[in-house]
C-alpha cells in the first residue's frame, strides 16, 4: 500500500495565509500588557497558595516535630543513642503532596489558557472591565486585520 500524503487545501481567497508561528507572535506583540498582567496574576496568586499550603502543611506536622524533638531530649538524658523515626513526617510529605500537584496543575492550565487564548476569556473580561473594546465585533478577536476596525 503506497504512503499517502496530507495535502493541503489552498486557500479560497487571493491573499496568502499567514503561519501558525507569525500568527502566534503576532498576537502575542498585540496583546503583550494584557497577557503578561493576567500571567503575573496567575503566577502571583498560585505562588501565594503554595506558601499558604505550605505553612498549613508545617502547622498540621507541629506535633510531629514536638514529639521528635522531646524523644531526642529525653533520649540525651538517659545517655543513649537517638535514631529519630521518619515514618511521620513522610506520611505528612505524602499526605500533602497530591495538593501541591494540584495546585501545580490548576496553575499551569490558568496560565496555559490566559496565554493561549490571546484575547479570550480573562484579557476580555478585564477590557471590559476597565471599559476597552466594548463595542469591538467578535470576528475581531482573530489577530488578522478585518475591514470592520481595520485593526
Amino acid at each position: 500500500m503506497p504512503t499517502q500524503h496530507d495535502r493541503t487545501v489552498p486557500p479560497t481567497s487571493g491573499s496568502p495565509q499567514r503561519g501558525l508561528a507569525a500568527t502566534t507572535f503576532a498576537a502575542l506583540r498585540r496583546h503583550r500588557g494584557t497577557l503578561a498582567g493576567a500571567a503575573v496574576r496567575i503566577v502571583g496568586l498560585c505562588g501565594l497558595v503554595g506558601l499558604l499550603m505550605t505553612a498549613a502543611v508545617f502547622a498540621l506536622a507541629w506535633p510531629c516535630f514536638t514529639r521528635m524533638r522531646n524523644q531526642r531530649i529525653w533520649y540525651q538524658q538517659i545517655e543513649d543513642p537517638y535514631l529519630h523515626d521518619h515514618t511521620d513526617l513522610t506520611r505528612v510529605a505524602l499526605g500533602a503532596l497530591p495538593f501541591f500537584l494540584l495546585l501545580l496543575c490548576i496553575g499551569s492550565a490558568a496560565l496555559q489558557r490566559v496565554l493561549a487564548g490571546g484575547r479570550s476569556g480573562l484579557s476580555r473580561a478585564l477590557e471590559r472591565r476597565r471599559g476597552v473594546g466594548g463595542g469591538v465585533p467578535r470576528d475581531c478577536d482573530r489577530c488578522s486585520p478585518c475591514t470592520r476596525c481595520a485593526a
